[in-house]
């Protein structure tokens, strides 16, 4: 199956990137996603769990943490809407067509989606994600820029036209930015070494499917 895949350089974006980053650096709750798949790293989820039940996560939010996390949510929709405004609006749309509404705390009318995703030095093994509905946006950052090593996102099952025996790795950084169907494109992320006083922060906005 063809698919495109966008890998952009949002570093630039100083102001937003570390809004997004110091609401990382705030996460301290227990991770909970994927912790029996054999993964490494912690996954947190935010927001909308099934159309009226929220994560955990987010239903204990204390008023001041609710605003911190709607800054977030702001910030990485102003993000992905300059540099990717079709795929926020795929996003938007599959919500719409469910009947979502984006709580407050993900920035209501301002937000991406119902729902988002944060990692910290994640390590995974390859996967499709069945029950999005739409394509994906992630935004990598780290808290200590320069200090990982061999920090990847790889697609196994996907080659260059010229050599097809070697799976495409793209080099991450703090600000890169990938958007791609991760319904069709098999993907993972992983690292030889976090590096010293450092965490490798995932930040993924997406439509599912909710029940």
């Amino acid at each position: 199956k063809h698919s495109v895949l966008k890998v952009r350089d949002l570093s630039l974006e100083t102001k937003n990137i570390q809004s997004i980053l110091d609401f990382n650096k705030t996460i301290n709750c227990k991770s909970v996603a994927r912790v029996h798949s054999g993964d490494t790293g912690d996954m947190y989820c935010f927001g909308l769990r099934k159309k009226h039940q929220k994560y955990s996560s987010t239903t204990q939010f204390s008023a001041e943490k609710k605003n911190e996390s709607r800054k977030h949510c702001i910030s990485m929709a102003g993000l992905f809407q300059k540099h990717y405004p079709e795929e926020v609006e795929m996003i938007r749309k599959s919500d719409r067509k469910q009947d979502i509404k984006i709580p407050f705390e993900l920035g209501g009318d301002d937000g991406v989606s119902g729902y988002f995703i944060v990692s910290k030095n994640l390590r995974n093994a390859s996967h499709f994600e069945d029950l999005d509905a739409s394509w994906g946006l992630a935004c990598f950052l780290k808290s200590n820029p320069g200090n990982a090593v061999d920090w990847f996102f790889i697609l196994p099952n996907v080659v260059k036209d010229d050599d097809d025996t070697k799976a495409i790795e793209i080099k991450l950084f703090r600000g890169c930015s990938i958007a791609w169907d991760e319904r069709c494109i098999r993907h993972c992320t992983g690292y030889q070494s976090c590096g010293h006083n450092n965490i490798l922060h995932g930040n993924f906005v997406g439509g599912k499917y909710y029940k």
